[in-house]
């Protein structure tokens, strides 16, 4: 690779924001809002960045391999094409619709003006643009990320367990169904196809087990993943909000996670927090969803959402 342009690579996407936490968790609407702070290019779950994780917890791609690809996708195929509107999606109702964070004018004024890769990154150096990428269940790789992109930041949400599960099953992401359909990266252990969250030792009993219960587990393999990163000493490269905090008292939220990123809210991110409202949290047993998980998975899913400050069953 030409050093000058590796050298561009890793400057501009050294202070790159990664926005995670479990699926369900409100990993969406933070990313929609953080898209929207000055300074900001957003992209919502782009797959590369999850396979790539999912390779690197499997142990199937080394670390530094994957960070120096992971750093050349974020700078060709995000960042650049990104501020010149090439990829702009335009599709009303999406979350990701470019239009919740510029203006048409704005928009317009890239298509014109950003003729080349090269007017690009002047963009990008005079407006001191930094990429953001959304993408929940990566939190096992965050340490990796945090090393491979040295200035970077990590905003996780998280959210009771009890209200994710509830969530993840009504989507039916976990079913035997869904699985075939949908959740991916997967890995093969003694045959079986698992989703990469899944520790080799429980393979047998997943395949077994009733959607329910796999929630369950998958949601606690995640926060246990985001309490480990919690205890990691990462200075001020971390912050964690609560999805029951924003969704009560958004300013406030996304205003602190401006402090955090250096940053500032602007006319989108008023706009954009008027159409949060608070949700009524649905846990415990009443529609029967925990009558159904397996005793031992539910006690240690217990166990973590005690820990994630929330209650358990019960």
């Amino acid at each position: 690779m030409n050093a000058e342009l590796a050298e561009c690579q890793v400057e501009n996407t050294k202070n790159t924001i990664f926005i995670t936490g479990a699926p369900r968790s409100g990993t969406s609407i933070l990313g929609k809002l953080i898209s929207t702070l000055e300074g900001i290019d957003y992209h919502f779950e782009p797959p590369t960045l999850y396979v790539m994780a999912g390779m690197i917890s499997m142990g199937a791609l080394p670390c530094a391999s994957a960070i120096a690809l992971l750093r050349a996708y974020f700078h060709e195929d995000l960042l650049c094409p990104s501020v010149s509107g090439i990829r702009a999606n335009l599709r009303p109702g999406d979350d990701s619709l470019v239009l919740h964070s510029i203006s048409w004018e704005e928009l317009l004024s890239r298509w014109h003006d950003i003729r080349n890769r090269a007017d690009a990154l002047e963009y990008i150096a005079a407006r001191k643009i930094r990429l953001a990428v959304k993408m929940p269940s990566i939190l096992d790789t965050i340490p990796v990320l945090a090393r491979g992109f040295s200035q970077s930041r990590f905003v996780i949400i998280k959210r009771d367990g009890r209200d994710v599960v509830r969530s993840i099953v009504k989507k039916q992401w976990l079913s035997d169904e869904g699985l075939r359909e949908s959740y991916w990266p997967y890995k093969i252990v003694d045959g079986r196809k698992l989703p990469h969250l899944v520790e080799d030792s429980v393979a047998e009993k997943w395949t077994k087990w009733n959607a329910p219960t796999r929630a369950c587990y998958i949601w606690r393999r995640d926060a246990e993943f985001g309490l480990q990163t919690e205890r990691l000493n990462m200075a001020n490269r971390l912050h964690v909000v609560s999805y029951e905090g924003l969704t009560e008292d958004p300013e406030s939220v996304i205003r602190g996670i401006g402090r955090f990123l250096s940053t500032r809210t602007t006319g989108f991110t008023r706009s954009n927090l008027a159409a949060v409202r608070p949700r009524q949290a649905a846990n415990g047993r009443d529609d029967g969803i925990f009558r159904d998980v397996e005793p031992d998975e539910l006690k240690k899913f217990d166990k973590t959402n005690v820990a994630m400050g929330y209650g358990d069953v019960g």
